[in-house]
């Protein structure tokens, strides 16, 4: 959960 949540937070920032 916790991994998930700041792959999720990276990956939104790279691709926004």
């Amino acid at each position: 959960g916790l991994i998930l949540k700041a792959y999720k937070q990276l990956s939104a920032k790279f691709i926004d």
